[in-house]
C-alpha cells in the first residue's frame, strides 16, 4: 500500500499561482493602455483635433476597466 505523503506535489504553490496570474494581468493592462493611446491618437489626427480629448477619454476608460478587472480577479479570502 502506498503512502499518500510519498507523492509529489501536482498542485502548483499558491503564492506562484498567484504570481503568474497576476503578471498577466499586468501585461493585460499594458496592452490595453497601449491600444487606448494609439487608438486615441489617431482618432485625434483623423478628426484634427487640437486637444487630444479622445486619447484622455479612451485612457481613462482603460483605467476604469483594468480597475474594475484587477477587482474581480482578487482572491475572495
Amino acid at each position: 500500500m502506498e503512502n499518500p505523503t510519498d507523492e509529489p506535489e501536482s498542485n502548483p504553490s499558491r503564492p506562484q499561482n498567484n504570481f503568474l496570474r497576476f503578471s498577466g494581468l499586468a501585461f493585460q493592462m499594458l496592452a490595453v493602455f497601449g491600444l487606448a493611446f494609439w487608438g486615441g491618437q489617431a482618432l485625434d489626427r483623423y478628426w484634427e483635433l487640437n486637444f487630444p480629448m479622445v486619447t484622455i477619454s479612451l485612457l481613462f476608460l482603460a483605467v476604469v476597466g483594468t480597475v474594475v478587472s484587477l477587482i474581480k480577479n482578487l482572491p475572495k479570502d
